[in-house]
């Protein structure tokens, strides 16, 4: 996800004339474990072991001023042997 760059927006530029700065939210959840690792622009800002085959999660943290949110969710599956 990215922001805009304002001064471009202001001079009435679109589209990728107003590329202004680019973020990665990385999210790695493992339903068996409960692991749950979020990782923003390659820094970690949660980790947590919640129970194992929980099917929602959320979180939030902070950026400048920005509050950031996560919200997922998972659907059960069957283990095939």
């Amino acid at each position: 996800f990215g922001f805009a760059n304002l001064p471009s927006l202001a001079q009435g530029r679109q589209g990728v004339e107003c590329r202004g700065s680019e973020h990665e939210v990385s999210f790695v959840w493992s339903l068996t474990s409960g692991k749950r690792l979020v990782l923003f622009d390659g820094k970690e800002v949660h980790f947590s072991k919640g129970k194992s085959m929980e099917t929602t999660f959320d979180t939030s943290w902070t950026w400048g001023r920005h509050q950031m949110k996560l919200v997922a969710s998972a659907t059960a599956y069957e283990q095939h042997q």
